[in-house]
């Protein structure tokens, strides 16, 4: 298990009346948080069945070597490299959302991990803004967009825990 999970786990479940299965239980966030969503959310699946990046990233990135001391590891946890080698148990929805304005690299790295999940049989939805920026404004944008586009995959309903 690794931190991100045991974090959810323990401190944001028992506190938060959550779906109590990966079926109405999506993960995103924005930028690293964004990057964190994927990873979790595919590494993961028994937890989740959607997930949301915007202005997220394929892999940990340079400023991950203090928690990824090996490249094998920084491997591991880089969904751009090992989604490739999936099996999918179950749908897993993702929404990504990228801007114009970010660099071409990540725009293109986010592209081509949609492109591979899609590949893959999964729904995957791709948004991006031209005129926009790596900011806040940009997530705000997106958000309706990546929720109403889970919403129609995640069931509704179901017990909380």
């Amino acid at each position: 298990r690794d931190i991100g999970v045991t974090g959810v786990q323990t401190c944001a479940l028992p506190i938060y009346a959550t779906a109590a299965t990966w079926q109405s239980r999506a993960i995103g966030g924005m930028s690293a948080g964004g990057f964190c969503g994927v990873d979790q959310g595919l590494r993961h699946p028994e937890l989740y069945g959607a997930i949301i990046s915007i202005e997220g990233y394929d892999n940990p990135g340079s400023g991950s070597s203090a928690a990824l001391a090996t490249h094998a590891a920084f491997l591991a946890h880089s969904p751009g490299v090992y989604v490739d080698t999936m099996t999918f148990e179950h749908p897993v929805a993702a929404f990504f959302g990228t801007s114009g304005n970010s660099a071409a690299d990540d725009r293109s790295a986010t592209q081509m991990l949609a492109g591979n999940l899609k590949a893959r049989g999964q729904a995957v939805e791709y948004r991006d803004l031209p005129d926009e920026y790596h900011t806040w404004h940009t997530a705000r944008t997106l958000l309706p967009y990546a929720l109403v586009f889970i919403s129609g995959h995640l069931k509704t309903g179901g017990a909380a825990s």
